[in-house]
């Protein structure tokens, strides 16, 4: 087996699509994420990562430091640990976890494999369902309108965004105004960031990210806890994913916590479907 890594996001994305686009759906994550690094989004180290028999793609591997190293759906088995192995040894050694999104199976293989004396602690940290939609199940109506983030808003969607990965993927709170200002003001001028506005007051987020061949990925969706079972959520993932069918977009994707019966189900109601599982997984360095 031979792995070939590459430095440039668009040759990687261009030699990685005939085997992605096998299963565009759960692969969306390293096909959004390979999108906005050729964007130029990601400034930090990042690996791009094939594994071939022969002239056969059989397996890929994404990671952009901070963030998990994506082991893409449909590896084989033996690329699967290769490529794990692989991105364990490069990864900066001042991440003191180091954190893989794959399917079980791959993480089984994984967690077999990998140098018992590298890592202290292995626990799967998230439980999502990829979920996506091609049409959409108008959901009732509710008062507002869907407008893009400005930068205005950046206050408050670097906030809530806070808010959302505290309660989405366990990421530390913030309470640094200074932080919370310049992460939302990032949101925002990357663009993607739409807001749900009833009369004078914002009531619900969701965000469009990464660009696949025929589609993108919603995520960011968050409304504050007084404000929820209003229908909100709903309607700004309704009309956000129903502007990218209108400019083109053949479906839509989006992660749900699978222990969170209530997102799933909202989800489900307004044309999603749930059509595989990638987990997050957590290893401690020893």
């Amino acid at each position: 087996m031979k792995l070939e890594r590459f430095d440039d996001p668009a040759t990687f994305r261009d030699a990685a699509a005939p085997f992605l686009l096998k299963n565009e759906a759960l692969t969306n994550i390293i096909f959004g994420v390979v999108s906005d690094a050729i964007r130029g989004l990601y400034t930090r180290e990042c690996l791009w990562l094939l594994a071939k028999e022969g002239e056969t793609l059989v397996g890929a591997a994404m990671a952009t430091v901070p963030h998990p190293v994506s082991i893409a759906h449909g590896s084989s088995p033996r690329a699967i640990v290769e490529l794990a192995k692989y991105a364990t040894d490069w990864y900066p050694t001042e991440s003191e976890d180091l954190q893989f999104l794959c399917d079980a199976s791959a993480w089984t293989l994984i967690e077999k494999n990998l140098p018992v004396e590298d890592f202290a602690e292995r626990s799967m940290h998230f439980h999502q369902g990829v979920y996506e939609a091609t049409n959409i199940i108008w959901p009732r109506p509710v008062y507002g309108a869907i407008r893009p983030a400005s930068p205005d808003d950046a206050m408050l969607v670097g906030t809530w965004a806070n808010a959302f990965g505290l309660e989405s993927m366990d990421r530390p709170a913030s309470n640094d105004p200074e932080k919370l200002l310049s992460d939302g003001q990032k949101i925002v001028s990357r663009g993607g960031m739409h807001l749900w506005q009833n009369s004078d007051e914002v009531v619900s987020m969701a965000s469009s990210l990464g660009d696949t061949p025929t589609g993108i990925r919603v995520s960011y969706v968050y409304t504050p806890p007084e404000l929820r079972g209003r229908g909100y959520a709903s309607a700004v993932v309704a009309h956000l994913t129903q502007k990218h069918f209108d400019c083109g977009k053949e479906r839509v994707f989006l992660f749900t916590d699978l222990k969170n019966p209530t997102s799933n189900r909202i989800y489900q109601a307004i044309g999603y479907q749930k059509v595989g599982e990638l987990n997050l997984y957590k290893a401690a360095r020893a």
